[in-house]
């Protein structure tokens, strides 16, 4: 007959000292383990709150689009100054305007604030095309909020006329405001 007697290296020769070893090593890995599950449910928990929050802020958000569109509409043709926020104040109510005189009217206001005027390139379809020829106001010297609330007013009032929905910003890139397309909803 062959035995084969093999020492698993940090084994002792007293083998009962070793499974009480590999018992506390268990113990102290199932105890880990635990206090893991727990932080484990304690961030699902979280998570769930913060997609509950998540979802309500995107709810607030249409909401709040919404009641901006109305608001302008309601107002009809304006000029809309920047707010404290991001989000604009009327300034002048105009009864009956055309675009053209909207932008004058936007642009005497700007000029009376030191901020960049507006110039409407074209209008395609419900998009009135502007252009800010001294844009890097805008773009890399207001701030986000700022810039923001520049856009926002120029914006809203372009589409106090029922045939303008949204304004295009045709301008360079930077870090406070990008071209793209805005409309107050």
């Amino acid at each position: 007959a062959f035995c084969l007697l093999a020492l698993l290296p940090r084994c002792s020769q007293d083998p009962s000292r070793d499974v009480e070893d590999l018992r506390a090593r268990c113990d102290g890995l199932a105890a880990q383990n635990s206090a893991l599950r727990n932080e484990n449910d304690a961030l699902r928990d979280r998570l769930e709150r913060l997609d509950a929050q998540c979802e309500n802020a995107g709810i607030e958000r249409d909401e709040l689009r919404r009641w901006a569109r109305d608001l302008v509409r309601a107002c009809g043709p304006s000029v809309w100054e920047m707010g404290v926020y991001e989000y604009p104040v009327p300034y002048k109510f105009l009864g009956q305007a055309t675009l053209e005189q909207l932008v004058s009217e936007l642009n005497q206001r700007l000029r009376a604030g030191a901020l960049p005027e507006v110039v409407l390139v074209n209008v395609v379809g419900s998009n009135a095309h502007v252009r800010i020829p001294d844009e890097t106001v805008v773009t890399r010297q207001m701030g986000t909020t700022g810039a923001m609330a520049y856009l926002n007013a120029v914006a809203f009032t372009l589409c106090s006329l029922k045939e303008i929905n949204c304004v295009v910003f045709d301008i360079q890139p930077g870090e406070h405001a990008v071209p793209g397309r805005l409309c107050p909803e």
